[in-house]
């Protein structure tokens, strides 16, 4: 099948993503503004102690947060998702 060969989807037009970053501000401010009225996630982890330790823990999750984007084929050269086929074990 060639890439040609798939059929448009019907829907909105959606702008393509060519400029994503994570800044440690950025992740600071959205773990200020955490609703510690709500139930922690998976992990346990109450929304009081991102809160409370934001400007702690933002740099660290800053670094993880652009490491995964960079692993999964986000160039930091030139903003743009490169993209590659990922192949399932069996």
């Amino acid at each position: 099948m060639e890439v040609t060969d798939i059929p448009k989807l019907h829907g909105p037009n959606y702008p393509d993503i060519t400029d994503l970053g994570v800044s440690t501000e950025g992740v600071e401010k959205l773990l200020g503004n955490l609703n510690v009225s709500k139930a922690s996630g998976p992990d346990l982890i109450p929304c009081l102690l991102f809160k409370g330790l934001a400007a702690e823990i933002a740099p660290i999750l800053a670094e993880i947060f652009r490491q995964s984007l960079y692993a999964m084929g986000l160039s930091r050269q030139s903003g743009k998702m490169q993209t590659w086929p990922q192949f399932l074990r069996k």
